[in-house]
């Protein structure tokens, strides 16, 4: 009857034991000093803390144990970069186990410090959450029995790798707005340039019509000109001829009497001589 009493009692321990190992996660490592404030609330047992911890630090400030408590104050208030302030100082230590406990919470420190940058920062975030990687790797070199450590070193890769989807999706889409809006300013810019083509052959067209329009003019004007001017030539040579005809109407005039004169002188001669032998007398 005592063995199976003392089977249920092993068992169920073994149960209770299971139950506490599933429940702890990467909260902080219980404090080195007992905790005594019990029968207040979680807010004013911090603030009891913090303040009779800060009064140890004050009077030993390089105490290992009053830095650690501090620090593990400052974290449950959510003050993560002075509880990394005080954890690193309690790092001044002989002791294995506090070195170990006060690496760890540094650790769970820079992980809330990445959870909180997290929708606002990614750049941050995954800076903070890979910092706190390496801590969680060094609480594991000095405590390899530390399954919290373990535990939340691998749920922080996880985290990481989220948030480096996550911003890279971010990068992508990002580019494909760029690149969007690049093509939409191209094409702006294109139909900008084609209208400014098609203006400037516009106005090259009508400046050639213009030109062509003043050219025709001008070689109207050049063409009456020359008809003009031909057309005087033409009555000046016309002019001369006439005047031509005219003197050699006279000449021909003059050349004709003279010769009418000579005629009539030749005419006269010829009766003279006529007279002058006058009949022929007959010898026979």
């Amino acid at each position: 009857m005592k063995d199976i009493i003392k089977i249920k009692l092993i068992t169920l321990l073994c149960c209770l034991n299971i139950v506490l190992m599933q429940s702890v996660s990467y909260a902080e490592q219980e404090t080195i000093e007992e905790k005594k404030a019990d029968g207040v609330s979680t807010e004013q047992k911090t603030g009891n803390d913090l303040e009779k911890y800060e009064k140890a630090v004050e009077k030993d400030p390089d105490s290992d144990v009053a830095n650690y408590n501090l620090g593990t104050a400052y974290y449950r208030k959510g003050e993560y970069e002075k509880s990394i302030d005080s954890f690193m100082k309690s790092l001044n230590t002989e002791d294995r186990e506090i070195e170990a406990k006060a690496i760890y919470n540094m650790a769970n420190s820079k992980y809330k410090m990445g959870s909180l940058q997290a929708e606002r920062d990614l750049n941050s975030a995954i800076g903070h959450y890979k910092e706190s990687l390496d801590y969680y790797r060094r609480a594991m070199e000095l405590d390899e029995s530390d399954r919290d450590a373990k535990y939340n070193h691998e749920l922080v890769e996880k985290k990481v790798k989220i948030l480096l989807d996550k911003m890279k999706n971010q990068q992508q889409d990002q580019n494909q707005d760029e690149n969007k809006d690049s093509k939409d300013s191209q094409g702006e810019e294109g139909q900008q340039q084609k209208t400014k083509q098609d203006q400037q052959k516009n106005n090259q067209d009508q400046n050639q019509s213009a030109e062509n329009e003043q050219s025709g003019e001008q070689k109207d004007q050049e063409g009456s000109g020359a008809d003009k001017e031909q057309e005087e030539q033409e009555t000046q040579s016309a002019g001369k001829e006439q005047e031509s005809s005219e003197q050699m109407s006279a000449e021909e005039a003059r050349m004709l009497l003279e010769a009418f004169g000579q005629e009539e002188a030749r005419e006269e001669v010829k009766q003279k001589l006529r007279g002058r032998h006058g009949e022929v007398l007959k010898d026979w």
